[in-house]
This record gives C-alpha cells, sequence and structure tokens, in this order.
C-alpha cells in the first residue's frame, strides 16, 4: 500500500468516527481522534463542545465555532500529516478551507463528511441525543 495519509472532518454525528474505523480497517492503517487529541490542549475554544449546550446554537453560531476551532487546530494536524508516514485522522475542526491549505503534504487524501442542506438541523439533533445518553 501507499503511504496515504486521510483526513475526514464533518461536524458532529454525521458518522465521521464509524466511517474512518470502517476505512482504517479495510485500509489496514492506524485510525487516530482529532477529538481526543484536542481535549489535551487547553485553548478555550476546544471546550464549546463539551457542554450539550452548545447544540442550542443556529448553525451558523455552530459552523463559526469549527472554524475557530480549525485555526487552533490546524499546527496539531500538520503535525500530524508531517509525522505520520500513513494513517487517518478524523474529527471536527477539520475543515476544508483550512486542509486546502496544506496541499504541500504529500499523499494527503481529505474526506469530507457532507450532509445536504436540508438535513443541516440533524446533526444538532444527533449530537444532543449523545450527550443526554
Amino acid at each position: 500500500m501507499n503511504l496515504l495519509k486521510i483526513l475526514i472532518g464533518g461536524c458532529s454525528s454525521i458518522g465521521k468516527t464509524t466511517a474512518a474505523e470502517l476505512l482504517s480497517k479495510h485500509l489496514g492503517v492506524t485510525h487516530c481522534s482529532l477529538d481526543k487529541m484536542r481535549n489535551s490542549f487547553g485553548h478555550p475554544i476546544f471546550r464549546e463542545f463539551d457542554s450539550p449546550e452548545v447544540w442550542d446554537n443556529d448553525i451558523e453560531d455552530l459552523v463559526s465555532i469549527v472554524k475557530q476551532m480549525s485555526i487552533q487546530l490546524r499546527p496539531i494536524i500538520e503535525k500530524w500529516c508531517i509525522n505520520t508516514q500513513s494513517g487517518l485522522l478524523e474529527g471536527e475542526g477539520i475543515e476544508p478551507d483550512m486542509v486546502s491549505k496544506m496541499s504541500y503534504i504529500n499523499n494527503l487524501c481529505i474526506l469530507p463528511c457532507m450532509i445536504e442542506q436540508r438535513n443541516t438541523e440533524t446533526c444538532p439533533k444527533n449530537a444532543r441525543r449523545k450527550f443526554l445518553q
């Protein structure tokens, strides 16, 4: 297998982790969770998703939070991409605008988990449900 670095990003509860687990198993690469990695850093923006109340925000506010997180996560993601020979990294904060600036990294594949515009309410509802379980 070629050395491949795969990034999977998208909103909460859309199936990034499930897709990453299946894909990493199929490809025989290590699956890393950006969500778990970011929890070890102390920036306040990373704590935004610690509370179920964040999902009461409208979609534009949630997108803004993810974009702010993405700015703070870029060095972490870049370091992972540079230091990893082959693997899969998934999580919130892997945002298309940010990763498009990482085209200098060899063997990088970006897989955005997308939802249709008519279903933009689904992610916050699913994420809130996960908090309440």
